[in-house]
């Protein structure tokens, strides 16, 4: 690896542990994905694994290490097959010592709560999942459900999509990092939820142009670029909100 950091400009190695830390207090979304040049935020095989890096799997590595919470609708978890949430021994200790809990937990909105459920994502993390879904999904179906996850129930979740953060953070879980997939990301920013983007430029063309985030803004949004880095062609950037890049 030999990640370098172009803006802002310094002459030292940057560390991916400091680059990308977490606000120490209150809730913060940060939205992470990769995107190849032609606009796809997956490779032919509908995963974005294809279109991604060694570097940038770093990177989400650490985000997520001291994350309380990935956030992801329910196609991608059909898409990506998440693997469950362990404890890691290595970083163990210092998620304690910042109030962490000793494992993130993965949590998926669905409306339909037609997931797979034989995943390991559901039986073997160190946490059950959360699922979020409407408070008038399918009853046979919640039943289910409630086999695999931990379930809830929000009113409001179509109209308000920003319930889904308030809920996350009334249980606790603040640090909330938001993995896709577009329609979520696009709710959500439209709410105005989303502190942060993450967004690894690809250096490849992947022939599955599609939008990053799905949404009908009323007007542009300006985001305050953070930093840029670069590795193999591939670009790491970081975007903050506006009225968030005064607490990051």
């Amino acid at each position: 690896m030999t990640l370098t950091q172009v803006f802002p400009e310094t002459g030292a190695q940057p560390d991916i542990s400091s680059a990308y830390a977490w606000p120490v207090h209150g809730t913060w979304v940060r939205a992470m994905m990769v995107m190849s040049l032609d606009g796809a935020i997956s490779g032919s095989d509908g995963r974005s694994g294809s279109i991604s890096s060694p570097t940038d799997r770093l990177i989400m590595k650490q985000v997520r290490s001291f994350s309380d919470v990935v956030l992801i609708g329910a196609s991608t978890m059909r898409a990506e097959k998440y693997s469950p949430m362990k404890v890691l021994p290595e970083i163990l200790e210092e998620r304690r010592s910042q109030g962490l809990d000793d494992a993130s937990v993965t949590a998926i909105v669905s409306a339909s709560l037609d997931l797979p459920w034989e995943l390991p994502v559901f039986s073997e993390s160190y946490r059950q999942p959360i699922v979020i879904t409407t408070s008038i999904c399918d009853e046979a179906a919640a039943i289910e459900a409630s086999k695999h996850c931990e379930l809830i129930r929000v009113t409001d979740i179509n109209s308000n999509p920003g319930a889904i953060v308030d809920v996350l953070t009334d249980m606790g879980l603040k640090r909330i990092v938001c993995e896709g997939g577009a329609r979520l990301l696009g709710d959500l920013t439209k709410a105005g939820r989303v502190d942060e983007f993450d967004v690894a430029i690809s250096p490849t063309l992947a022939n599955n142009g599609q939008a990053l985030l799905h949404a009908d803004f009323d007007a542009p949004q300006k985001l305050k670029l953070a930093h840029v880095l670069q590795d193999e062609g591939f670009l790491f950037t970081r975007y903050l909100r506006a009225d968030s890049a005064k607490s990051a």
